[in-house]
């Protein structure tokens, strides 16, 4: 779909609902930041992009339930040493953290009713983390 998509400038984190499929959120991270994704439901699909920081915080996104578990990866793109791919353990993985992510930061994700699909990059010196708990 190419039509007009939601744009959402944001400086806290939100608890997503169905309804908020689609947006783009560009977030001001002015303190450590968890979007929590609504229930797992066939065509959801969100962005997360780090528009600013004020200082070395953090963006988790989590979703509700560990059925419904990241599956796919991001490009950690170092900014003291190599690059590298962060993946999921695909069996698991409910938060992905973003620490200490740079402006440009971003990731999309997409369910298929069961899983979370992402992919995106972070402008980091601290590579992003899947995990079964809480990276903050």
């Amino acid at each position: 779909d190419m039509g007009k998509r939601s744009v959402k400038h944001i400086s806290a984190g939100l608890t997503l609902v169905a309804g908020d499929s689609g947006t783009a959120y560009f977030i001001n991270l002015a303190a450590d930041t968890t979007m929590t994704l609504p229930a797992a439901a066939d065509g959801l699909h969100f962005e997360f992009h780090v528009a600013k920081t004020g200082g070395s915080y953090d963006l988790e996104i989590v979703s509700p339930s560990a059925t419904n578990y990241f599956y796919g990866g991001v490009i950690h793109d170092d900014s003291n040493a190599d690059d590298v791919s962060v993946a999921s353990d695909y069996n698991s993985n409910d938060y992905l953290t973003l620490l200490v992510a740079q402006p440009g930061s971003h990731v999309i994700v997409y369910c298929d009713g069961t899983l979370w699909f992402a992919s995106g990059n972070v402008a980091s010196a601290t590579a992003p983390t899947f995990g079964d708990a809480t990276g903050l």
